[in-house]
């Protein structure tokens, strides 16, 4: 049974609305996509940047799903109710209501050199989204069950760097 839809929100454009009652833990979306591996992020269009999703790091080109629909509709906010495990799946982290915008923490799927105004209007909206080592602490340990196997290893290397 299909759990979510894309359609048109009030202030940023397309999202995606869970269209049943989703619990916590439960499967939402398979992350599909075609798998490259990039020397030279600056030679694919900003329209494709901006949706793929690093999930590895090999002989120096980073390895992106290229990700299809409704995946790349998925809105931040800093109180997300998805986060992706086992790179390819993005699960419910609290129960969802039918009707509510499915969202994720943009943190948690880049860590380094990135940052983004937030709009999310969350009360706990932290203004400007950068990347996972970033996140305050509390916000880090709250989320680090939900990040993609490349931000883990490259995240843990930077903490044993210090």
């Amino acid at each position: 049974m299909k759990k979510v839809e894309i359609k048109k929100t009030s202030k940023k454009g397309k999202g995606v609305f869970a269209l049943k009652n989703i619990k916590k833990g439960e499967q939402i979306i398979y992350i599909s996509g075609k798998v490259v591996g990039v020397e030279n992020e600056s030679k694919y269009p900003e329209h494709i940047r901006e949706h793929w999703h690093p999930i590895d790091e090999k002989n120096g080109k980073r390895i992106y799903i290229l990700p299809e629909s409704p995946w790349m509709y998925i809105n931040h906010s800093c109180e997300p109710n998805v986060g992706v495990k086992h790179d390819r799946y993005l699960i419910a982290i609290k129960d969802i209501k039918k009707g509510d915008e499915i969202n994720i923490d943009y943190s948690t799927l880049f860590l380094e050199g990135w940052t983004m105004k937030c709009k999310c209007e969350s009360k706990n909206c932290r203004k400007v989204i950068s990347t996972f080592d970033k996140l305050s602490p509390k916000d880090q340990e709250r989320l680090k069950r939900y990040v993609s196997s490349y931000v883990k290893r490259k995240y843990m290397k930077n903490l044993k760097k210090k």
